[in-house]
């Protein structure tokens, strides 16, 4: 064998190690502890929604879910954090529109690609906003009370409270770019384990909507809303920050 073959004949058997090396650990999947990374702080609906979450999935999957609150900048840091990490089913990002789609979609420079850096998992669900307005402003609905607040600019101020729910966004589960088999067992554990009534019952108290999905499904939400955003920036005349 000439020196030449013998390199290739060294190229083909390190390439096969590691596409064995991967393929083993794949179905060994998994074979550590998960994190599931949190845009918001602790103490919140949505990381109640997770800590409730855990149990069940621990359960599940073998392994513990350690919840990673990295909240702040919108859910950039967490984003980022998830963007960055081995594209190994080990690092998950429970997010919400505010991170996959408003950052992305007002930034100059993204700090991530909602489409290009992140494979969907699963939906999980869906939380209530709330919108109160004071009794003398003409407005029964929130497309009224748009229009009011454009034909007044300047006289309207606003706070956070309890409202009555008029609108509700997707709670979604993303992680970097992984492979189909891992993606597929994992939106099988997300979507048994929101009917678990372990998990179903605290959360209804809330008033937190349950909603599985396939993987496919949640990509093309995830492309629709950010598409969404885009114009809705642009329209509204917003400069990128």
């Amino acid at each position: 064998m000439t020196p030449s073959m013998r390199t290739v004949a060294a190229a083909f058997a390190a390439l096969a190690l590691a596409v064995g090396t991967s393929a083993l650990a794949q179905s060994q999947y998994p074979n550590k502890p998960i994190r599931l990374v949190l845009q918001f702080p602790a103490g919140g609906l949505a990381d109640t929604v997770c800590r409730v979450l855990a149990n069940p999935l621990s359960q599940q999957l073998g392994q513990p879910i350690i919840v990673d609150n990295r909240p702040g900048a919108d859910g950039a840091i967490a984003g980022e954090t998830v963007a960055r990490a081995a594209p190994d089913g080990y690092t998950l990002f429970f997010a919400t529109n505010s991170a996959l789609s408003a950052v992305p979609a007002m930034r100059k420079t993204p700090p991530y690609d909602p489409v290009a850096d992140f494979t969907p998992i699963s939906f999980i669900g869906r939380f209530p906003f709330f919108v109160f307005a004071h009794p003398g402003i003409p407005a029964k609905t929130l497309a009224d009370f748009v229009v009011y607040a454009r034909a007044n600019p300047g006289k309207l101020n606003y706070g956070t409270g309890n409202t009555t729910s008029i609108m509700a966004t997707a709670q979604l589960s993303m992680l970097a770019n992984l492979p189909r088999d891992i993606v597929e067992r994992l939106a099988r554990e997300f979507n048994a384990a929101i009917l678990k009534p372990e998990v179903k019952e605290p959360l209804d108290r809330f008033g937190y909507e349950l909603q599985g999905s396939t993987s496919q499904e949640l990509g093309v939400f995830v492309k629709d809303q950010f598409e969404l955003w885009k114009r809705a920036v642009r329209e509204a005349g917003i400069p990128p920050e």
